[in-house]
Protein backbone atom coordinates (compact mmCIF):
# COMPACT_ATOMS: atom_id res chain seq x y z
CA UNK A 1 0.00 0.00 0.00
CA UNK A 2 1.41 3.43 -0.96
CA UNK A 3 0.39 6.79 0.32
CA UNK A 4 0.07 8.85 -2.87
CA UNK A 5 -1.53 12.30 -2.56
CA UNK A 6 -4.91 12.26 -4.26
CA UNK A 7 -4.24 15.51 -6.14
CA UNK A 8 -1.08 13.97 -7.67
CA UNK A 9 -2.99 10.92 -8.80
CA UNK A 10 -5.76 13.01 -10.35
CA UNK A 11 -3.21 15.22 -12.13
CA UNK A 12 -1.49 12.14 -13.57
CA UNK A 13 -4.82 10.74 -14.76
CA UNK A 14 -5.61 14.04 -16.45
CA UNK A 15 -2.24 13.99 -18.23
CA UNK A 16 -2.62 10.39 -19.32
CA UNK A 17 -6.17 10.90 -20.54
CA UNK A 18 -8.20 7.74 -20.95
CA UNK A 19 -5.32 5.34 -21.49
CA UNK A 20 -5.60 3.54 -18.14
CA UNK A 21 -6.65 -0.09 -17.98
CA UNK A 22 -7.17 -1.69 -14.58
CA UNK A 23 -6.83 -5.46 -14.90
CA UNK A 24 -8.79 -7.13 -12.11
CA UNK A 25 -9.19 -10.23 -14.23
CA UNK A 26 -8.58 -11.44 -17.75
CA UNK A 27 -11.86 -9.92 -18.97
CA UNK A 28 -11.01 -6.34 -17.93
CA UNK A 29 -12.43 -3.67 -20.18
CA UNK A 30 -10.89 -0.33 -21.10
CA UNK A 31 -11.25 2.26 -18.34
CA UNK A 32 -11.80 5.95 -19.11
CA UNK A 33 -11.57 9.18 -17.11
CA UNK A 34 -14.96 10.88 -16.65
CA UNK A 35 -15.19 14.40 -18.05
CA UNK A 36 -12.40 13.84 -20.57
CA UNK A 37 -12.39 12.91 -24.26
CA UNK A 38 -16.19 13.02 -24.51
CA UNK A 39 -16.79 10.70 -21.54
CA UNK A 40 -19.75 11.72 -19.38
CA UNK A 41 -19.71 11.66 -15.58
CA UNK A 42 -21.63 8.73 -14.04
CA UNK A 43 -24.64 9.63 -11.88
CA UNK A 44 -25.30 7.96 -8.51
CA UNK A 45 -28.54 5.97 -8.34
CA UNK A 46 -27.96 4.22 -5.01
CA UNK A 47 -25.12 5.26 -2.73
CA UNK A 48 -25.33 4.33 0.96
CA UNK A 49 -23.17 6.18 3.46
CA UNK A 50 -20.13 4.39 4.82
CA UNK A 51 -20.56 4.21 8.59
CA UNK A 52 -17.78 3.74 11.11
CA UNK A 53 -17.13 0.13 12.20
CA UNK A 54 -17.68 -0.65 15.89
CA UNK A 55 -13.99 -1.50 16.37
CA UNK A 56 -12.99 2.06 15.42
CA UNK A 57 -15.75 3.61 17.47
CA UNK A 58 -14.42 1.87 20.59
CA UNK A 59 -10.81 2.89 19.89
CA UNK A 60 -11.80 6.53 19.23
CA UNK A 61 -9.97 6.35 15.90
CA UNK A 62 -10.67 8.55 12.93
CA UNK A 63 -9.68 6.75 9.72
CA UNK A 64 -9.19 8.09 6.21
CA UNK A 65 -9.07 5.68 3.26
CA UNK A 66 -8.48 6.71 -0.36
CA UNK A 67 -9.37 4.50 -3.32
CA UNK A 68 -9.48 4.28 -7.06
CA UNK A 69 -12.93 3.00 -7.94
CA UNK A 70 -14.03 1.53 -11.23
CA UNK A 71 -17.59 2.51 -12.04
CA UNK A 72 -18.40 -0.26 -14.46
CA UNK A 73 -20.38 0.02 -17.70
CA UNK A 74 -23.28 -1.80 -15.98
CA UNK A 75 -23.37 0.78 -13.15
CA UNK A 76 -21.79 -1.44 -10.50
CA UNK A 77 -18.78 -0.24 -8.51
CA UNK A 78 -15.54 -2.11 -7.84
CA UNK A 79 -12.52 -1.02 -5.86
CA UNK A 80 -9.58 -0.95 -8.25
CA UNK A 81 -6.88 0.04 -5.79
CA UNK A 82 -6.38 1.30 -2.22
CA UNK A 83 -4.24 4.42 -2.40
CA UNK A 84 -3.82 5.07 1.31
CA UNK A 85 -5.17 4.14 4.72
CA UNK A 86 -4.41 6.50 7.61
CA UNK A 87 -5.70 6.96 11.16
CA UNK A 88 -5.47 9.36 14.04
CA UNK A 89 -6.63 9.40 17.62
CA UNK A 90 -9.28 11.94 18.49
CA UNK A 91 -6.76 14.11 20.38
CA UNK A 92 -4.09 14.14 17.61
CA UNK A 93 -3.69 16.62 14.76
CA UNK A 94 -2.07 14.46 12.11
CA UNK A 95 -2.85 11.14 10.48
CA UNK A 96 -0.41 8.21 10.52
CA UNK A 97 -0.24 5.46 7.94
CA UNK A 98 -1.82 2.16 9.00
CA UNK A 99 -0.18 -1.16 8.20
CA UNK A 100 -1.93 -3.44 5.71
CA UNK A 101 -2.91 -5.68 8.63
CA UNK A 102 -4.50 -2.74 10.47
CA UNK A 103 -6.20 -1.42 7.35
CA UNK A 104 -7.57 -4.72 6.04
CA UNK A 105 -10.70 -4.96 8.26
CA UNK A 106 -11.49 -1.29 7.59
CA UNK A 107 -10.97 -1.78 3.86
CA UNK A 108 -13.26 -4.84 3.86
CA UNK A 109 -15.95 -2.85 5.70
CA UNK A 110 -15.79 0.02 3.18
CA UNK A 111 -15.70 -2.39 0.18
CA UNK A 112 -18.87 -4.11 1.44
CA UNK A 113 -20.75 -0.79 1.35
CA UNK A 114 -19.21 0.34 -1.96
CA UNK A 115 -20.18 -2.97 -3.63
CA UNK A 116 -23.84 -2.04 -3.05
CA UNK A 117 -23.58 1.32 -4.84
CA UNK A 118 -25.13 1.72 -8.29
CA UNK A 119 -24.65 4.41 -10.91
CA UNK A 120 -26.12 5.39 -14.23
CA UNK A 121 -22.92 4.59 -16.16
CA UNK A 122 -20.67 7.04 -17.94
CA UNK A 123 -21.21 7.22 -21.70
CA UNK A 124 -18.77 7.72 -24.57
CA UNK A 125 -19.97 7.88 -28.17
CA UNK A 126 -23.44 6.68 -27.10
CA UNK A 127 -22.10 3.56 -25.36
CA UNK A 128 -21.86 2.86 -21.60
CA UNK A 129 -18.21 2.66 -20.51
CA UNK A 130 -16.22 1.92 -17.37
CA UNK A 131 -14.55 4.90 -15.69
CA UNK A 132 -12.01 5.28 -12.89
CA UNK A 133 -12.76 7.67 -10.07
CA UNK A 134 -10.85 8.68 -6.96
CA UNK A 135 -12.83 8.31 -3.73
CA UNK A 136 -11.88 9.29 -0.21
CA UNK A 137 -13.81 8.40 2.93
CA UNK A 138 -13.11 9.61 6.46
CA UNK A 139 -14.72 7.57 9.23
CA UNK A 140 -15.23 9.61 12.40
CA UNK A 141 -16.37 8.22 15.75
CA UNK A 142 -19.80 9.59 16.69
CA UNK A 143 -18.60 10.27 20.21
CA UNK A 144 -15.66 12.41 18.99
CA UNK A 145 -15.69 15.95 20.30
Amino acid sequence: MRNIPLRVVLALLALLGAAAVWAEDSTAEQVFVPGQDGVSVPTPIRKADVTIPTMLERKHLQVRVQYFLNIMSDGSVKVAQVLSCDARKRDKDSFSKLSEEECDPIDQHVRKVISQWRYAPAVKDGKAVTVVSAYSVTLVPTNAH
